[in-house]
């Protein structure tokens, strides 16, 4: 069965061969920005109505994260479609 998330499982499986002083500081931050992305660890919102509730986490907005990096390059190439 193919991961909903390949890229944050491959993070996690490799962590010991990036996740040291000799990695550059910006690689590790997105790195692991990427490992929590759409979890709690970057916090979440409650949004509500009288009937029901829905938690909806934070994502990492890492052009390198599968999920937000998708996003910004969709909305990057809708700008360059229709520029202002």
């Amino acid at each position: 069965m193919i991961s909903k998330h390949p890229i944050n499982e491959l993070l996690l499986e490799t962590r010991a061969y990036w996740d040291h002083a000799g990695t550059p500081d910006h690689v590790r931050e997105n790195f692991l920005r990427i490992i929590e992305c759409g979890t709690i660890a970057l916090g979440a919102e409650i949004y509500a109505s009288e009937t029901e509730s829905k938690l909806v986490f934070h994502t990492c907005k890492s052009r390198f994260c599968t999920s937000c990096g998708q996003r910004a390059t969709e909305a990057w190439q809708e700008d360059l479609d229709h520029p202002p």
